[in-house]
């Protein structure tokens, strides 16, 4: 059977994104332990409350885009609690703006991902972006990638891909694949449904990972592979 349909995820598939948050988080570390000097958490510590706090918040802000900056200030602000000093709004400033700077671009995809996606089309395959996260930014990520045209639909959903992917798919799920950096977001949805899916790792948070069977789907290094995967997975059906 040929795989007719490939659904992409963008964050950490098509484009780099995780590095913004790096980059924000050891920023954000360093602003608070200059604000609370010797008081302070030591770093491990430190990193270890901000995920903590900033994941719980994911189960009812989800992906907002003032998600994660305000994560960063409410963790100041509680170990000022903790400590029985007052918040420096100032210092709360600077956290705010300083962890949003993940919104900031460009967004270019990575080297050779244009390329790949016009291998697949030439290959006869439908092309799907399927990503999840604010509305507005990620609209603005895939607008500065460049790679708008070469979808033939694209779908910016809040948080979970499975309903989403059952419309597109779920008619045919055998003829599609999904392909993402994320085992909980991407692939597990996908292999619910009777898709292909693909993982193609990435160094991001812990968040995407997820108990799944891996024999149930297929991974890469390489997201520029998927072309022949596919070939290879049809000549074996």
């Amino acid at each position: 059977m040929k795989i007719r349909q490939v659904a992409f995820d963008l964050d950490d598939t098509l484009i780099a994104n995780s590095h913004k948050y790096n980059r924000a988080i050891w920023r954000c570390g360093q602003i608070i332990t200059e604000a609370l000097g010797p008081r302070c958490p030591y770093a491990s510590e430190l990193m270890k409350l901000h995920y903590e706090l900033d994941t719980e918040m994911v189960k009812t802000w989800k992906f907002r885009a003032d998600r994660f900056p305000t994560s960063w200030v409410r963790l100041y602000e509680s170990l000022c609690a903790r400590l029985g000093t007052g918040a420096d709004p100032g210092v709360s400033g600077r956290l705010y703006e300083t962890a949003g700077e993940f919104r900031r671009g460009p967004f270019p995809p990575y080297e050779g991902v244009p390329e790949m996606l016009d291998r697949l089309r030439l290959q006869g395959r439908g092309l799907y972006l399927v990503t999840a996260g604010d509305a507005e930014l990620q609209r603005e990520k895939i607008a500065d990638s460049g790679l708008t045209p070469r979808f033939d639909e694209i779908r910016v959903i809040e948080m979970d891909k499975e309903k989403t992917l059952a419309e597109l798919f779920g008619s045919d799920p055998g003829a599609a694949a999904m392909i993402g950096d994320s085992l909980r977001s991407d692939i597990a949805p996908a292999v619910k449904l009777g898709m292909t899916g693909i993982h193609v790792a990435s160094l991001t948070w812990p968040l995407v990972n997820a108990a799944l069977d891996p024999s149930s789907y297929h991974s890469l290094a390489s997201v520029l592979d998927v072309p022949d995967l596919l070939f290879r997975l049809e000549q074996d059906r």
